[in-house]
């Protein structure tokens, strides 16, 4: 278990002595163990205890910020020493900032005793089964298994003094056969959740039918993906348009238009880390702010951008507890927590749907940048896509680059799983996404790999 109590009377102890008038400390931080395996073998393997504080400090309407990889005294005293001189060298900001005091939080189940006990050697035997089902069908294993068992704590001046740890486990895994591959993941706070035979034959079954792909016109086509590529663009819309900066300075397609019709009515979208099926996730921010539910896009109608305290103080509103660490996405809050609502269909449901179309397993190298008024992204398809023809999976394709705006195509979505995976977020054990697959309608192609 995690040093609770030394982590945060040590971030106490720091703030005290800050020598400034309102004074934040953020630890994230824990053990991690990667295992990252190719051609069916361990290549690495890591095992890891490190943590980073940030650190913060308001002085007058002047803000300072510093960050320190140990939890050692005389290191937070110099970090809290340097973002002092920081907010002194600053510009006063013409809106009051005032940290949080003390609110009551929910308290989430995030520790799983089953995963904190895992050892190494359970893991590595696990991976030599997947390994072994592999090679059986004359492929080779590539991927990486992460186990993390995580805290996240925040200490201010105001009375704050908030603890979260958590266990997670994430697996991802490529079935590889020359240029043919298939892809599948699982992430769970539990271990004991993880099938992962299941996972092998997944990969398995999308390498084997990728072999000998064909290639096929660009255009427009129906389309079926699965979760991970609907979280793949849904983190770029987070960062773009969903926090409360981008809607300041306009780029977002929130700006403006809250309650107007911008997607399907069936497309719901909210960050809400006290969902239940996150998986992974706090109940505060990095401030200290207890997380609330944000509906962002509500019944396809726009809603409202997530904020921290800044933000907030510049909007005239109150924060809805999504600040992030100091020093990330501009200093911006950003939505971490994202669900999708579900529909009441299956993967298999959809694909039968569909006339002549293209599964895709996930995406890859997307550009979300190329108009964040119109979540217009670029992108390739990677790991494992598919044909499908009279509503049936038929063989494998070349991989297709894609531009697509993403509002237009939230628009045309014409069927949504019932099941919906949780998918890691690409900076801390604390960023998911909890999205369904979807089947979209006129998904737009513009370019085949090699052409």
């Amino acid at each position: 278990m995690l040093q609770r109590d030394h982590i945060i009377e040590t971030l106490q102890r720091a703030v005290r002595n800050s020598g400034a008038g309102q004074a934040q400390a953020t630890w994230i931080g824990g053990v991690r163990g990667v295992h990252r395996f190719a051609n069916s073998a361990v290549q690495q393997s890591i095992h890891e205890n490190a943590a980073v504080i940030y650190l913060r400090v308001v002085d007058g309407a002047r803000i300072g910020t510093a960050t320190v990889s140990r939890l050692d005294p005389d290191d937070l005293d110099r970090g809290f020493a340097r973002a002092l001189a920081f907010a002194r060298a600053q510009q006063p900001l013409p809106y009051e900032v005032r940290l949080p005091g003390p609110q009551k939080t929910r308290s989430l189940n995030t520790w799983v005793e089953a995963t904190a006990a895992s050892t190494p050697g359970d893991r590595a035997a696990e991976l030599h089964r997947i390994f072994s089902a592999v090679n059986q069908h004359g492929m080779s294993a590539a991927g990486l298994l992460l186990h993390s068992l995580s805290g996240f704590a925040v200490v201010n001046s105001n009375g704050v003094e908030c603890w979260q740890p958590g266990t997670s486990v994430h697996l991802k895994l490529f079935a590889i056969d020359g240029r043919a591959s298939g892809y599948a993941s699982f992430c769970s706070r539990d271990i004991g959740a993880f099938d992962f035979p299941d996972l092998a034959q997944r990969a398995i079954g999308k390498c084997a039918r990728s072999r000998n792909p064909a290639d096929i016109e660009v255009g427009d086509y129906d389309v079926v993906i699965e979760p991970e590529a609907v979280a793949e663009s849904l983190e770029w819309i987070a960062s773009t348009a969903f926090g409360a900066r981008a809607v300041e300075d306009g780029a977002s397609f929130l700006e403006g238009r809250e309650g107007e019709l911008i997607t399907g009515e069936n497309i719901s979208i909210a960050d809400d880390a006290l969902d239940d099926s996150i998986g992974l996730a706090a109940a505060f921010d990095f401030e200290g702010t207890p997380c609330e539910r944000v509906d962002l896009i509500k019944n396809g109608r726009a809603g409202r951008p997530a904020h921290d305290i800044q933000s907030a103080a510049r909007m005239g509103t109150r924060s809805t507890g999504h600040a992030s660490p100091p020093n990330d996405f501009g200093n911006d809050p950003v939505p971490t927590h994202l669900t999708m609502a579900s529909g009441a269909e299956t993967l298999e449901s959809l694909i039968a749907k569909v006339e002549k179309g293209v599964y895709i397993t996930r995406f890859h190298y997307v550009n979300g940048l190329l108009d964040t008024r119109k979540a217009l992204q670029t992108g390739m398809t990677r790991d494992g896509t598919f044909l499908i023809e009279n509503g049936k999976l038929t063989r494998g394709i070349g991989n297709l680059r894609w531009t697509q705006g993403m509002l237009e195509a939230f628009s045309r979505v014409d069927g949504i799983t019932r099941e919906r995976a949780t998918i890691p977020g690409w900076w801390s054990e604390l960023n998911a996404t909890v999205v369904p697959g979807l089947l979209i309608r006129r998904f737009h192609f513009t370019g085949r790999q090699g052409a």
